[in-house]
């Protein structure tokens, strides 16, 4: 794969990416900010455990310590877990790019190994459990003949599922788990979150413009000892775009652009 590095708005990080691959965008952007707001409170207080799965190249976890003040990354470890081998490799080495290697841990598994023993993470370890997972069912996803990339698009190998079996098997009592989705597939979402033992579900709709159709969806629950059943909470849109080209005063501040 042909690769470059790319500068991100944080902390003056960079990611090596390849146009192969599946490179990161905005979801990424708006989920790490998401995760954040939620650590944010606890930082200075104790020390935190965060699991990105489907990692990818790592931009999770690299904008979620971009993001944590240097005096209080001592306080954060972020594991990724990634199960394609040269694309966990890549964030790896992006990792270490950054001098970030105290902080980040990238593991090259299969996140649907969770409930095994001899998993990379341990169960009911960790206090948030982030994921921009695959989107499309692969029956109404478009086909492509790059393999990279129809398995970062697609349920190829994971499917939303998976992905929240998975969370709930690695976060502790009252643990957050925050994913990002197509908004097309929100019902869905909100059954199979409920279904895994999740409560307090909230959920984001993320909009291009005000007045259009919402293109994704942020969701986030906890996992508590008696999961109860509530009706999920809508949060207020989020719109990406104010005029054509130009972000909206929200926007620019999660990229720290206000």
């Amino acid at each position: 794969m042909e690769e470059r590095i790319d500068s991100l708005h944080v902390s003056n990080l960079r990611i090596i990416q390849a146009k192969e691959a599946f490179c990161f965008g905005i979801d990424a952007v708006l989920l790490a900010d998401l995760g954040y707001k939620y650590l944010e409170k606890d930082l200075g207080l104790k020390k935190l455990k965060v699991t990105d799965l489907c990692s990818g190249n790592g931009i999770i976890p690299l904008l979620l310590t971009g993001k944590t003040p240097f005096e209080l990354r001592k306080n954060l470890s972020v594991c990724g877990v990634e199960l394609q081998t040269d694309i966990a490799r890549m964030a790896e080495r992006s990792v270490k790019l950054n001098d970030l290697e105290s902080f980040i841990t990238i593991f090259n598994g299969d996140l649907k190994d969770a409930e095994n023993p001899d998993f990379c993470i341990g169960a009911e370890s960790q206090d948030l459990v982030l994921v921009n997972p695959p989107y499309m069912i692969p029956s109404k996803g478009r086909q492509s003949t790059n393999k990279l990339k129809m398995i970062a698009r697609q349920e190829i190998l994971c499917n939303l599922k998976d992905v929240l079996k998975s969370a709930e098997v690695l976060l502790k009592k009252d643990g957050r788990f925050v994913m990002i989705h197509r908004y097309e597939r929100l019902d869905e979402i909100l059954l199979e979150t409920e279904k895994t033992g999740f409560s307090e579900i909230e959920y984001t709709l993320v909009r291009p413009f005000e007045n259009q159709e919402p293109s994704l969806v942020l969701v986030s629950a906890l996992k508590k000892e008696k999961p109860e059943h509530q009706k999920p909470c809508k949060k207020d849109d989020l719109i990406i775009y104010s005029t054509q080209g130009e972000y909206t005063e929200e926007v620019k501040k999660i990229y720290g652009r206000e």
